[in-house]
């Protein structure tokens, strides 16, 4: 919970990072953090190209890799 507080207040504040990685055992959260940069950080046109929101369980780990190389690539 103190991670959660800790990131949210750094989102909130503008310190947002270009990748998150949330992973956890309890998925309410995950939820929390997630759903809170999806309604507060993109606007909406801009989610089509800047925002990618997967489960782990459901792809595997090298496409991550693919994804975040691509994103340094650009930055």
């Amino acid at each position: 919970m103190n991670t959660t507080n800790q990131l949210l207040t750094d989102i909130k504040g503008g310190r947002i990072a270009p990748i998150y990685f949330l992973m956890g055992e309890e998925a309410y959260y995950i939820d929390v953090i997630s759903d809170y940069i999806e309604s507060h950080v993109l606007a909406e046109e801009e989610k089509g190209f800047n925002q990618m929101v997967t489960l782990w369980k459901r792809v595997h780990c090298s496409r991550y890799c693919f994804q975040c190389q691509a994103v340094s690539d650009d930055g």
